[in-house]
């Protein structure tokens, strides 16, 4: 129903923003009279010319590997809120579980809906980036030890699992959110299509990758039987150094003027303008 809504809200009421140009009548006729194989060259020449454009490698391989360390962090959470307390979990039920991902949810659409958008007019994607990435790092180290201090009160350990998950999963949509300004920053108006559906492609993949990884190690890690931090913290200790690591990388090697779409104004840190 949900996606139905969003269907018909784009097809009939966003407007348009991108103005493309107007074709010639040969320009048509030579469009037309392209074979598929024609154009399917042709697409791949631009993909490569565009992947080898030094900004818009840099954003992709950047969304890349957030789309991983993000999708393996949502494999642990809940095979962790599901193991056994003998093995460092929280021995959770599944209603419990849907109920913890249903906060997230809501406590992530009143942030996108209200709270990011008066921020990001004072903070460049850049440093909202590196600024959500740092910020992860110690609730997800933390998360493990909390069920070391479970109780028989069930109440609490579900308040303190929808907290930590629900501030962590604010902080990943930054990430992503600040991640797809950047993508658009990084091209021109007409290339933006394109180097949305690159950056897309390429992360399905990492994707796909990130379930099989995360729950493998956190498997191998709550039943090795081997003393921290190779217990069950292992796989939430690797998920906050990949958080690290890629925070001081984005840091270190993103160009400033990423946070200016081309074409536009010049926005200063510490105001709106």
């Amino acid at each position: 129903m949900f996606a139905l809504t969003a269907l018909i809200l784009t097809v009939f009421f966003l407007p348009e923003t991108l103005r493309r140009p107007t074709l010639t009548a040969k320009e048509k006729s030579d469009k037309k009279d392209k074979s598929y194989i024609a154009t399917a060259i042709f697409l791949v020449k631009e993909n490569c010319k565009l992947i080898l454009n030094k900004q818009i490698a840099l954003v992709v391989c950047g969304y890349c590997i957030h789309s991983f360390i993000s999708i393996c962090m949502y494999e642990i959470f809940p095979l962790w809120l599901m193991a056994s307390e003998k093995s460092g979990g929280m021995a959770m039920s599944l209603g419990l579980i849907g109920t913890i991902q249903s906060i997230n949810g809501l406590c992530l659409l009143i942030y996108q809906s209200s709270i990011f958008p008066r921020l990001a007019k004072y903070m460049p994607p850049i440093n909202f980036w590196v600024l959500s990435g740092l910020l992860s790092v110690p609730t997800i180290i933390f998360m493990p030890f909390t069920s070391q201090f479970s109780t028989a009160d069930t109440a609490m350990d579900f308040t303190w699992a929808a907290i930590l998950r629900s501030i962590q999963v604010v902080f990943d949509m930054s990430i992503f959110t600040s991640s797809f300004l950047l993508i658009n920053n990084s091209c021109d108006a007409l290339q933006r299509g394109a180097v949305n559906g690159l950056a897309m492609t390429i992360a399905s993949f990492t994707k796909a990758t990130g379930p099989i990884l995360g729950s493998v190690i956190f498997a191998w890690s709550i039943t090795n039987e081997m003393s921290f931090p190779f217990s069950h913290h292992f796989g939430f200790f690797i998920i906050a150094i990949l958080y690290l690591i890629q925070s001081l990388v984005v840091y270190k090697f993103f160009p400033q003027k990423l946070n200016v779409m081309k074409g536009g104004a010049i926005r200063k840190e510490g105001n709106g303008e």
